[in-house]
């Protein structure tokens, strides 16, 4: 089985932007400033690290399977899963702008690309 790890980087820009706000909201809190701008740079750190916190959750749903049976994926925009079950060899696999192509059991299977990165749509191929 192959599991495809998506947004990685994504994710980790969102988990270095919440520890960034952590740490600047307790050296603002450790520090001698003034009241008032204090309360503006605590507002303006304390926010957005939950924000941080929940797109890296959100994108921590998102997956791509690739079995000896079967391909599942759930990406961007999808509420349910999307299964393919694959009945004997895949053949004339091709790729365009909207996604990845190919034949399989004499049926023909899409799968939309939409945010994936040029080095996964190839591990795909």
């Amino acid at each position: 089985m192959i599991k495809l790890q998506l947004f990685e980087t994504k994710k980790r820009i969102r988990l270095l932007l919440a520890a960034v706000s952590l740490f600047l909201t307790a050296y603002i809190l450790l520090s001698p400033i003034e009241r008032i701008s204090t309360i503006a740079l605590l507002v303006s750190f304390i926010v957005p690290m939950p924000l941080h916190l929940y797109e890296f959750y959100r994108m921590s749903k998102y997956y791509f399977n690739i079995e000896k049976e079967s391909i599942c994926w759930k990406m961007l925009a999808m509420e349910e899963e999307n299964k393919f079950d694959l009945i004997g060899p895949i053949y004339e696999i091709t790729e365009d702008w909207k996604g990845i192509h190919f034949n399989n059991n004499k049926k023909q299977f899409s799968i939309m690309t939409d945010g994936l990165s040029k080095k996964q749509k190839k591990i795909i191929i």
